[in-house]
This record gives C-alpha cells, sequence and structure tokens, in this order.
C-alpha cells in the first residue's frame, strides 16, 4: 500500500486525481506553516474549544492552511505532507456537508486506542503524536448523516491532529 493511500485511509476517503495532489506537492500548500497567521503562540489549539473553533471557521472559510496549523508536522516526508493537504483541500471542498464538530472520549473508539505502525514503500510509518482525544465531525451526504472520527494529540500542551511519519 502507497503512502498516499494509507493517508487518505487515516484521515478521510478523498477524490482527488493525481494531478491534484502533483499540484499541490508544487504549491505553497506542501510546507505547511509553522506558526499561526496572528504571530502568536504556536500551532495547534491551547484547548479543545479552541481546537473546534479554529477547525470550524477554517472550513467554513476554506482555510487550508489554518486547517495546516491544526496537524503536528514533525518528522512528516513531503509526500506525507503533499498528500494531506490535499485531503485538507478535498474536506474544504465538501464544507456545506459538514454539521458539526465535538470532541469525544477516546474509550468510544478502541480501535484507535492501540499505536499503530504502517508499512508502505518499504518504510515504516507511525503517528508522530500519541492519541490522547478524538475529534468526531459530522456531516450529511444526500441526506444520510455519516461522521468522521480523528486522532488528536497533545504537545507542549497544545492540541494537533497526528500525523503518519516515517520510523
Amino acid at each position: 500500500m502507497s503512502a498516499s493511500r494509507v493517508s487518505v485511509v487515516l484521515l478521510l476517503s478523498a477524490s482527488l486525481t493525481g494531478a491534484d495532489t502533483a499540484d499541490l506537492r508544487k504549491s505553497a500548500y506542501a510546507n505547511p506553516p509553522s506558526v499561526r497567521a496572528d504571530g502568536q503562540g504556536t500551532d495547534g489549539a491551547a484547548s479543545k474549544d479552541e481546537f473546534t473553533t479554529i477547525f470550524m471557521e477554517a472550513l467554513k472559510k476554506e482555510d487550508i492552511e489554518q486547517l495546516a496549523r491544526l496537524h503536528c508536522w514533525d518528522g512528516v516526508d513531503d509526500e506525507v505532507k503533499a498528500d494531506r493537504m490535499a485531503q485538507l483541500k478535498s474536506l474544504c471542498r465538501n464544507k456545506d456537508a459538514i454539521k458539526a464538530a465535538s470532541f469525544i472520549p477516546l474509550s468510544q473508539e478502541p480501535s484507535l486506542q492501540a499505536k499503530r505502525t504502517i508499512k508502505a514503500k518499504g518504510k515504516l510509518y507511525a503517528f508522530n503524536l500519541e492519541t490522547s482525544e478524538l475529534f468526531k465531525v459530522d456531516s450529511s451526504h444526500d441526506g444520510v448523516p455519516t461522521s468522521l472520527t480523528f486522532r488528536v494529540g497533545k504537545k507542549n500542551g497544545r492540541y494537533f491532529f497526528p500525523v503518519i511519519a516515517p520510523q
């Protein structure tokens, strides 16, 4: 399984062509920002409420860079970065389907509690932060309610989406 397939499975099922991903690798989105636009603090969010607010506002504005600031990019290679940024672009394109987002207890998804490694392209990948929380995004597609559940970890007291990185 390729790294791009692995990251798509881990975040969401994005419907992007190879050209979309190649274009993103060449764009500014291939190198996510390392500081917030206002120059204050660091990436991530200080609280669950702030995380949820940043996520929903960035989605509403289709602000891919702000969504990227909620991710921990430590050790992530260029291919996985580009794939994740393409997934965020796809998420923004589908923003109207998203109805709500909230944190849920880790105990509600036992399968996400285990530390996992994934082998792709001869490399071993694992999330770059330990999962401490889950973030559930509720949506509706063609009138059918669905949800996506994402891992969230903490680094230096701030909340982030972990990203897979080579081990």
